[in-house]
């Protein structure tokens, strides 16, 4: 299920966008679902930090708060680098800043144009769900990781694991040539992970997609660019269950 923000300082609008997309959604029986209707841009950010899914968007730019819309996108962006972000407005104007602010939105909605909303509304949500359905394959996943006012962007199926560092606070990203070192823990990064990963031990995360062997034996895992990952022994028969190998 798609799951559905809504986000405007105008409570009476905020309603009314409520119930045109809650409208829709019944009407049209779309697996989606609102889950997030705020005048607050931060209520918004609380509640994604705890639900970090592709979801659907619908901000309004001016928040009268110390970020606008743009700056709100900006910060989902973080945490949902893959969701859809459609902007709801009176100013047409501004419609430019979404290419400044890089944050790649869907749709730009007029709130004057009513006769057009329910139409553009309806047009988004079908959109959001046509792409949030696809195969893995199709859409690859990412993570956003901001380290020291950066934002770096990594897609899941290119990280062979993550590892910690002989260095302090830092972990190593494998991919399949070579790794990326950077301050972070894997505490933080593995709540960012989907399903395609697993933590085989307290030093290690493997993406399961890239295992090639698994050694009960010695308690290892191999991986296709010939890494080798440690992995706790209470859990490597599990391991090997988990990926349909044979236990001997």
């Amino acid at each position: 299920m798609l799951p559905v923000y809504i986000c405007d300082d105008d409570e009476n609008q905020l309603q009314h966008f409520n119930k045109l997309v809650s409208n829709t959604i019944m009407i049209e029986d779309m697996d989606a679902s609102i889950v997030c209707t705020t005048s607050s841009p931060y209520q918004l950010l609380s509640y994604l930090t705890e639900h970090k899914t592709p979801s659907l968007y619908f901000l309004d730019v001016n928040l009268n708060t110390s970020i606008d819309g743009f700056a709100l996108a900006r910060e989902i962006r973080k945490y949902d680098p893959r969701g859809f972000i459609v902007f709801v407005t009176v100013h047409s104007e501004l419609s430019y800043l979404s290419f400044k602010y890089k944050v790649e939105a869907m749709d730009y909605i007029i709130k004057s144009d009513s006769k057009d909303i329910s139409s553009r509304i309806r047009e988004c949500i079908l959109k959001a769900l046509e792409l949030y359905t696809l195969p893995t394959n199709t859409i690859q996943k990412a993570i956003a990781l901001k380290i020291d006012g950066r934002i770096i962007s990594m897609k899941l199926p290119d990280i062979y694991c993550i590892e910690t560092s002989v260095e302090a606070h830092k972990i190593r990203i494998y991919k399949r040539n070579g790794y990326t070192e950077l301050f972070y823990s894997l505490k933080k990064i593995v709540k960012l992970l989907d399903e395609s990963f697993f933590q085989c031990h307290k030093s290690c995360i493997i993406n399961l997609s890239h295992v090639k062997e698994v050694n009960i034996k010695n308690c290892l895992v191999i991986l296709e660019n010939g890494k080798v990952c440690p992995v706790a022994t209470r859990i490597v028969k599990s391991l090997a269950l988990k990926l349909n190998m044979n236990i001997p």
